[in-house]
């Protein structure tokens, strides 16, 4: 059964290509892995989907504890970050879908922390439990092209500009960018601006002139970035955070990123 979740996954090969370029390619002869690359690349990937302790893990034969000694390794290289962006690449040249940069979607999940040494705050929707807040913008069919992680404690509209600090797209025309009642404030709409975009959100009930005009669309184009949530929470590792550091936990959302965009332009 684990050997079918990974059949035919491009993402595999894009992450061995980027293993062996930084590692295994200065080996010397004679030298070699204990366990294969695919089983422990495969086995990687195996756990940010089901989300199974690493004690208990035993893909292959490959203990759990093996497989994150690899991990942390590659995620001090940013092994997984540069996979998410060639894959993204390969997204925009091959399939030419640019055109789907003109609306983006953005919007923030909650993710509770179990076991998080830095980069923790208190959630407010969660009696007061330490949490993290992810910050996503998606393109028109729900591929993640921007991201950021911070504290629970942080508003929404206070994460757009490392959000667009942190996108992985260029585009030269303006876009519009699609968000909810978090982002209508000023500060927001000169951030998109500054970032070459149009933000568009629904007026808060308190304001005495709207800001806002036209919100008609709204309810149509951002139900993909609710839809990008639900596919990212189906890789289980991202529900909880159970990563001391947060940069360990952040390569997790790299990989599912990657798997997400490989699902979308259908190459999985």
């Amino acid at each position: 059964m684990d050997e079918l979740i990974f059949i035919n996954n491009p993402l595999i090969n894009f992450i061995k290509m980027e293993v062996n370029r930084i590692y295994y390619n200065k080996i010397s002869p004679g030298r070699q892995l204990y366990h294969k690359l695919d089983n422990i690349i495969e086995g990687i990937l195996y756990i940010c989907k089901t989300g199974t302790q690493i004690k208990f893990t035993n893909y292959k034969g490959i203990p759990g504890s093996a497989l994150m000694y690899h991990y942390y390794k590659w995620v001090s290289s940013n092994i997984f970050y540069n996979c998410w962006v060639k894959i993204y690449n390969l997204y925009q040249k091959k399939y030419k879908y640019c055109k789907n940069l003109c609306n983006l979607s953005v919007d923030c999940t909650y993710i509770k922390s179990m076991n998080g040494n830095n980069c923790v705050g208190r959630n407010s929707t969660d009696r007061g439990r330490n949490g993290n807040k992810l910050s996503v913008i998606v393109d028109l069919i729900g591929v993640p092209v921007g991201y950021y992680l911070e504290k629970a404690n942080i508003s929404d509209c206070k994460l757009l500009r490392g959000t667009f600090k942190n996108k992985i797209y260029v585009r030269k025309c303006k876009s519009n960018i699609y968000a909810d009642k978090g982002y209508s404030s000023k500060p927001c709409i000169d951030i998109s601006n500054d970032n070459n975009c149009r933000l568009f959100a629904p007026n808060k009930k308190n304001f005495i002139k709207k800001i806002f005009t036209n919100t008609s669309k709204l309810t149509k184009i951002r139900y993909v970035v609710e839809a990008q949530f639900s596919w990212l929470k189906s890789y289980r590792r991202i529900i909880l955070r159970y990563d001391r550091y947060i940069n360990n936990f952040k390569n997790f959302i790299f990989l599912a990123f990657s798997m997400i965009t490989c699902k979308k332009i259908n190459i999985i």
